[in-house]
């Protein structure tokens, strides 16, 4: 979530793919919403500020023709000051909507991959938001940040679970479980209790 880092991330997400399949195959419905398209991209970064920034580029960084100077540079910093501050405005919107749209549809879990930095940031948020809207829904954390930190992962953060390393048994398990579980009257607390639960748990 949030700014891309490299062309890479615009890449179709084949973990998430992975396992999408495998909780479909296991006769679960799935809904992947995923923000690393080069679309959504450019609609966060698209207003007025663009044009005026491409030229300050030009005359600031071109080595055959550089102006770089004091007041280029300054208006340089504040407009990349403005313009991270109209995406964050965009990116708090874009996981209230989607938080908003879970519990709408009453969702039961919700995986979330999480990444390095200011993601792992909005993973977080959005993770916080869901908890608040939509207080039922299980949030397991998985990805990067998981496999980095393994349980502290889940230190003071609003996750549920984490799930380290490849996730397509582990997430089918935990599915089963909750099936099995809201099926018999329980609910999310329950779901957290069980012991034979095959992750880790704050």
């Amino acid at each position: 979530m949030g700014k891309a880092y490299s062309v890479s991330d615009c890449f179709k997400e084949n973990g998430i793919g992975i396992l999408a399949r495998a909780c479909k195959e296991a006769g679960f419905s799935v809904t992947v919403e995923d923000p690393a398209r080069i679309d959504f991209y450019i609609a966060f970064t698209k207003n007025d500020l663009i044009p005026r920034l491409s030229d300050l580029s030009r005359r600031i960084f071109d080595v055959r023709n550089r102006e770089d100077t004091p007041s280029l540079r300054k208006e340089w910093n504040l407009l990349q000051d403005n313009l991270a501050h109209v995406i964050k405005g965009k990116m708090e919107k874009y996981l209230d909507d989607l938080a908003r749209k879970i519990g709408k549809n009453q969702v039961k879990v919700l995986g979330i991959k999480t990444w390095l930095g200011d993601r792992f940031t909005y993973s977080e948020r959005l993770a916080q938001r869901v908890k608040e809207i939509s207080p039922n829904t299980l949030i397991i954390a998985g990805g990067p940040q998981v496999n980095q930190f393994k349980t502290h992962a889940l230190e003071k953060s609003p996750f549920d679970f984490c799930i380290d390393v490849e996730g397509e048994i582990t997430l089918v398990q935990i599915l089963n479980i909750v099936k099995e579980t809201y099926s018999q009257g329980g609910t999310k607390p329950d779901v957290i209790k069980k012991n034979h639960c095959p992750c880790r748990s704050r």
